[in-house]
């Protein structure tokens, strides 16, 4: 069975400088190399998958893998509240 992936979400998958890709742009990149969509509902074949693909990766170039694999995400750090013993020392004699 062959799996249907239309232009539309070709580019929605993609994103270049943190926005998604425009389907006008696939459908530009396939003109151009010979392969005219009719819409932007058109599935893809494994031919014309293969030319985003390789279009893509080669014009999106990554500084270094590390980046990939950057750690984005931080666990909030939670506030030190001292213990009772030193609260009762941090509060001065009455």
């Amino acid at each position: 069975m062959m799996i249907k992936y239309p232009i539309h979400k070709v580019a929605k998958d993609f994103r270049r400088g943190g926005k998604e890709l425009q389907s006008k742009e696939i459908m530009d990149l396939l003109t151009q190399y010979g392969h005219p969509p009719k819409n932007h509902m058109q599935p893809l074949t494994d031919e014309e998958l293969s030319i985003v693909f390789e279009y893509l990766t080669q014009h999106n170039q990554i500084d270094s893998i590390e980046s990939v694999y950057a750690d984005v995400y931080h666990e909030p750090v939670a506030e030190k509240k001292p213990a009772p013993q030193e609260q009762a020392a941090a509060q001065p004699a009455q």
